[in-house]
């Protein structure tokens, strides 16, 4: 089956794609009796192929290197800054941790791809996709949105998530629906980046501690072991944040037109290290912990990536819940369906300058794949969108949440 990273790990944990790469360098290649790949084909990764393999097949196995090592048939799909992509028919290269994964949701089908879900390729439709008639928001009214978040962990006691950390990741939520995230500029910025305030808002409902060491590990492996946290959640936008995530997530969110509000489904799941703050106080804690204290193995665990302190995973994945698909949901074709955001092709996991549909890719929206520093607001018609979604899509949270501005 095609694997394309994309399609199977929703905002994966960037630093993992190091290890993908020297997961899918194979020093041997073309040293076997099978003396490199034919056209149109790569060398694949020691990566045991669950399935043997014929030599003259589509994928062509040295014999010298084992099961699952050989060459794997690829497509060309594109061309973007003279950079040409392909896809893989296959596991190339995928780390541990997401290959791990692929294997466990392909095991139970308990999740489809992101292209499965799509309408034969494009993009769903659902009852805000007339982007011709998306009303604006009332200018009178906002939406102060219940928000939970429960924190799953394996010991209560030393669990590294504070209260004070989330009442600063949902402030920081509010300031940026509201337009306010800071942002610096960039030698490809001719203007300042959309930051619309959206009129939508969060208050902190509650905050509930689970030690549940399952959940806190393998949630993003087995939804259900965070989903069994959100059985009353009604009405109320739920976090779930996962403390030992072994799977190399940052988020994940269903879409409210899939599920009813009322289905445990519709929690967010975050990891841990993206949430705000997380990542400087883990990088202290291990500045202050004596070399010779822990293995550096176990260092290296605790490593976290500074490029997601800013907390706005939960900013993106919230705005999966709410209603808004990423920029790059359909390609080229259909964009994300809001008009006023440009096309991409692929997501952006730097801040820079790039044009894979000929335009400049909005690498300062939320709902791109960019760093924290890099992200900075949304746009009129994703404002307008996100309320058409919660109105018709989650209807009890829009009574809950609707104020006088």
């Amino acid at each position: 089956m095609e694997v394309v990273l994309r399609d199977w790990v929703e905002r994966p944990y960037p630093p993992l794609f190091a290890d993908l790469i020297a997961n899918a360098w194979d020093p041997h290649c073309g040293e076997s009796q099978v003396a490199g790949c034919p056209s149109g084909h790569v060398e694949g990764s020691h990566w045991p192929s669950p399935e043997p393999l014929e030599v003259g097949s589509q994928f062509r196995m040295p014999q010298s290197l084992g099961p699952g090592i050989g060459c794997v048939r690829t497509r060309h799909t594109s061309t973007t800054n003279n950079i040409q992509i392909f896809e893989a028919e296959g596991h190339v290269g995928l780390p541990g941790r997401w290959r791990r994964y692929v294997d466990a949701v392909r095991e139970d089908h308990g999740r489809l791809p992101r292209k499965q879900r799509l309408q034969h390729g494009r993009m769903a439709l659902d009852s805000c996709s007339n982007l011709a008639n998306l009303p604006a928001a009332p200018a009178d009214k906002k939406l102060s949105v219940p928000t939970r978040f429960v924190i799953c962990c394996s010991d209560r006691t030393s669990c590294p998530i504070t209260e004070a950390m989330i009442k600063e990741q949902v402030r920081w939520m509010t300031d940026a629906y509201a337009g306010k995230e800071g942002w610096t500029e960039m030698p490809f910025d001719v203007k300042p980046p959309p930051q619309v305030d959206t009129q939508i808002g969060f208050h902190l409902d509650e905050i509930k501690f689970v030690e549940d060491r399952s959940c806190a590990r393998d949630g993003f492996y087995s939804p259900s072991l965070a989903y069994r946290h959100n059985t009353d959640g009604d009405g109320m936008l739920n976090y779930v944040i996962l403390t030992e995530d072994q799977c190399g997530y940052l988020g994940y969110a269903e879409f409210p037109d899939k599920w009813n509000e009322s289905s445990p489904e519709l929690a967010v799941m975050i990891n841990a290290k993206a949430l705000r703050g997380y990542a400087s106080k883990m990088a202290k804690a291990l500045t202050l912990t004596s070399p010779g204290a822990i293995s550096s193995s176990e260092r290296t665990s605790q490593e976290t990536d500074l490029a997601f302190d800013e907390g706005d995973t939960c900013i993106h994945e919230g705005g999966h819940s709410l209603g808004l698909y990423h920029t790059f949901e359909g390609g080229c074709t259909d964009g994300d369906g809001v008009t006023d955001t440009q096309a991409e092709e692929f997501p952006s996991y730097l801040c820079e300058d790039k044009q894979s549909c000929q335009s400049a890719d909005p690498v300062r929206n939320f709902m791109d794949y960019s760093p924290d520093a890099c992200m900075a607001g949304f746009t009129e018609m994703q404002k307008r969108r996100l309320w058409c979604m919660i109105r018709n899509y989650r209807p009890k949270l829009y009574q809950r949440a609707l104020r006088d501005a």
